[in-house]
Formats: C-alpha cells, sequence, structure tokens
C-alpha cells in the first residue's frame, strides 16, 4: 500500500497579469487541498475579484482561479474623465443678472414687480417713464416694465455643468467625497478643494456678480456610486454653475 506524505495547503502559483479594454487586471492560482484552497475567497472578493474552483475526486488537489480587476503591482488603476457641458433653462426676468435688470434701481425694480404682479393703476392709466422714481433708472424701469406687459416674463440663460467620473477597480479604495455637498464653490476655490487637475483643457465661467446678496459659483451634487462591468466602480460628481442668493447657501 503506498503512503503519501505532505502538508494540507493551497500554493498560490506564479501571478498572471495584463491590461484589455476594461482595464488591468491579475490572475491568481491556488493549488492544493479544498478547504485549504476555499479559504483564499474571502481574500478574492474583498479585492472586488471572481473566482472559479476546479475539484478533484478527493479533494487533494484543487485549483481555484481569481480573477481581480487591479494591475499585480497594486498601482492605481483608476480612469478619470472630466466633462464640461451646458444646459439651458428659463429664469425670471427680475432674478437674473442681466444687464437690462442690474440698470434698474431697487426701487424702481419694486415699482416693476408690483405693477406686474399686482396692478393697481387704473387700466386706462397708463404707466409712464415719470412714474418711476427720479433716480437715473427711470427710463431702464420703464424700458423692463414695458416688455415684462408685453408678455416676457422669464429670460433664457446657460446652466454650465461640470462633471467627473472615476471608474476603478473594487481593489481601490475610491472615495465619494460627501464634503461640500449642497454648497456653492466660488471658481477661484474650485480646483484646491475639488482635486480638478491643471491638465483640463477647458476654461471654467468665473463670473462677477452685481447684484447685492448673490454670487456666481458651483452648486456641488450628491455623488453618484454604481458598478460596472469587470467588477468596476464608477463615481459620478457633478457641479452647476449659477447665480445663487448668499441667505440659503454655504458660499465657500
Amino acid at each position: 500500500m503506498a503512503i503519501i506524505n505532505g502538508t494540507k495547503g493551497g500554493y498560490l502559483q506564479p501571478i498572471r497579469y495584463g491590461r484589455n479594454e476594461s482595464g488591468a487586471y491579475a490572475i491568481l492560482e491556488w493549488h492544493g487541498t479544498r478547504a485549504e484552497v476555499l479559504s483564499n475567497v474571502s481574500f478574492v472578493e474583498g479585492l472586488g475579484g471572481v473566482w472559479e474552483t476546479q475539484q478533484s475526486f478527493s479533494g487533494a488537489h484543487e485549483v481555484l482561479t481569481a480573477r481581480i480587476p487591479t494591475q499585480q503591482n497594486g498601482t492605481d488603476d483608476t480612469i478619470n474623465t472630466w466633462e464640461f457641458f451646458a444646459q439651458t433653462a428659463e429664469k425670471d426676468i427680475l432674478e437674473s443678472d442681466n444687464s437690462a435688470v442690474t440698470a434698474v434701481s431697487a426701487a424702481n425694480l419694486d415699482k416693476v414687480r408690483a405693477w406686474i404682479n399686482n396692478p393697481d393703476k387704473d387700466p386706462t392709466d397708463v404707466v409712464a417713464s415719470g412714474d418711476f422714481v427720479a433716480d437715473g433708472s427711470a427710463s431702464a424701469a420703464f424700458a423692463l416694465y414695458s416688455l415684462m406687459a408685453g408678455g416676457v416674463k422669464t429670460i433664457r440663460v446657460n446652466v454650465p455643468t461640470l462633471r467627473h467620473t472615476a471608474t476603478a477597480s473594487g481593489a481601490n479604495i475610491v472615495k465619494a467625497v460627501l464634503t461640500n455637498v449642497g454648497s456653492i464653490i466660488q471658481t477661484s476655490n474650485l480646483y484646491a478643494l475639488e482635486g480638478i487637475p491643471g491638465s483640463v483643457l477647458f476654461a471654467l465661467p468665473n463670473t462677477s456678480s452685481s447684484k447685492t446678496g448673490f454670487t456666481y459659483g458651483w452648486y456641488k451634487k450628491h455623488p453618484t456610486i454604481r458598478g460596472a462591468a469587470r467588477q468596476k466602480i464608477q463615481i459620478e460628481r457633478e457641479w452647476e454653475y449659477g447665480l445663487w442668493p448668499n441667505l440659503i447657501y454655504t458660499i465657500i
């Protein structure tokens, strides 16, 4: 009767690794007894990998093969994509930073707003330039009122948006930073606070507001985290540029 001497274990074979259209990967293979080979499953899953096992009749020589979405040397394989685009939106003329509005004093804007929203004049009594406060903006106020009385109540504005998508393997610790979510970040602070690299080729808008109590800046939205193909994770962040009231937002 033959006697086989040996030690139970799961032994890692030489590692194979490479890169394909989905990014870097490593293939790990253990040979050994059943329980010892399968003890490496939690390690593989902790790295975001997938695995399969080839059983033997006796359980004395089994093979566990794992594919881990990372480079063999642990180098960060994150792929970063930056996008800059703009949508359009309708905005109340009186809430805009348009020059036709900013040329009108606060006192005359109050008159325009009151006559448009709650007209208190007799319909036969036409509003004229002389009905506004004589502070140098009466003619501009009359022109604005006439436009709105004719039915134009909104103005179309661009809404620039900056989007960052990070695609990485589960082996990397990729955190969706929640810091500053819901705040308004001024362009001068955005690069440092949100980690925007200098290699980004497009210039971001950086406008100064002439409206008291309002600031141009980037509203940081809540990040989106999703699973992607080949055991990847995608983290998407967005910032929306606009004119925001200081009273109800945190300005950074």
